[in-house]
């Protein structure tokens, strides 16, 4: 079995570039709904201009988290499977997610 050791450098280094990741990822569960799906992806996914037109032509009150689970448990998933590209609510977060991490470089 090989170990190697990183100097004192190497070390600082990695923590750093960890520190710096979890970072982002906090900013990202802070991201509102509007950044992370601005006008431009819903455009290009959806019928809709906006996240907040989707969410009204859903027939679901969204504002929070909360509220997605919810709809989620009552058709909101094959509503986005037949009014955008995506299967899902997760697949649809998921390119949005990609997009903001590409974007902004988090």
């Amino acid at each position: 079995m090989n170990c190697t050791f990183m100097d004192t450098e190497q070390i600082k280094r990695e923590f750093d570039s960890l520190t710096e990741s979890m970072k982002s990822v906090e900013e990202l569960k802070n991201t509102s709904l509007k950044t992370l799906f601005p006008d431009d992806f819903i455009c290009r996914f959806t019928s809709c201009k906006s996240i907040k037109e989707l969410f009204a032509k859903s027939g679901h009150t969204i504002q929070k988290q909360a509220d997605i689970d919810s709809a989620r448990e009552n058709g909101f998933d094959a509503f986005i499977r037949e009014t955008t590209s995506f299967d899902d609510w997760d697949a649809m977060l998921e390119a949005a997610l990609c997009e903001l991490i590409s974007k902004n470089k988090l």
